[in-house]
């Protein structure tokens, strides 16, 4: 009997890590597919460190569009500069996340953010890099989990769900003929990626719009009008005023 129970157990074992090593497999799949259809892993390595220009109109109350100029070193820095205007003023904020320094800056101000706003910038930091795609094979403190097929547009999808350590669960769609990214969801935002062009190799999207997953309103899209592969970022650039 006890043979009999020992090999049900291990039966059971058997076919549980089965199932998890099929899971992995799927996921595995979606992404190295997801890859190739952004343009291949070199490619996809050229955003690590960019230079980016965008148009970013924001619904909030009143309606006002600004400029927004990024510098990214994935993993853990960036620095973005947004001007215009907001009911009939001008201003210029400035965000910076340089490692575990951060400060931003409004018409001069300059403060450093607090400990609950800067986990949510790493969130988001996080965020940028999962969506270069490259890291979720090759770093190991990332895990991926399918998430099934969904509607997007009215097109079919197929989901992964990226969970790391210290951060929110990321969950990632990409079009099911084309492997192409066209939702990804973080806390209570969700974002629609569309408008892919190729830029030096690389497919990539040049329009996001973002939701509150609560309500579902547009909270905001953004358009990419520049983008520059760069080899490294002066340092001065992060440096606080």
């Amino acid at each position: 009997m006890w043979k009999l129970l020992g090999g049900l157990l291990t039966s059971g074992l058997v076919l549980v890590w089965g199932s998890m090593a099929q899971a992995d497999d799927t996921a595995n799949a979606i992404i190295q597919n997801a890859i190739k259809a952004h343009g291949g892993a070199a490619n996809l390595a050229k955003l690590t460190v960019r230079h980016e220009i965008s148009k970013v109109t924001r619904e909030s109350g009143t309606q006002f569009t600004n400029t927004r100029v990024a510098w990214v070193h994935l993993p853990d820095r960036i620095k973005t500069t947004s001007e215009g205007e907001f009911k009939g003023q001008p201003y210029k904020s400035i965000s910076v996340i340089d490692g575990d320094k951060s400060w931003s800056s409004t018409n001069g101000r300059t403060k450093e953010y607090t400990e609950e706003q800067l986990k949510e910038l790493k969130d988001r930091l996080h965020e940028d890099n999962v969506l270069t795609l490259v890291p979720l094979l090759t770093d190991k403190g990332l895990n991926l989990s399918p998430l099934g097929e969904v509607k997007v547009s009215d097109r079919p999808a197929l989901g992964v769900k990226v969970s790391a350590k210290d951060h929110l669960d990321i969950d990632l769609y990409f079009d099911k003929e084309t492997a192409l990214l066209v939702k990804s969801g973080r806390g209570n935002w969700e974002h629609l990626y569309s408008n892919y062009k190729k830029t030096d190799g690389l497919n990539w999207a040049m329009k996001m719009v973002d939701y509150n997953r609560e309500d579902g309103k547009q909270v905001r899209a953004t358009e990419i009008t520049e983008l520059r592969f760069l080899d490294k970022i002066d340092d001065s650039e992060f440096t606080k005023p």
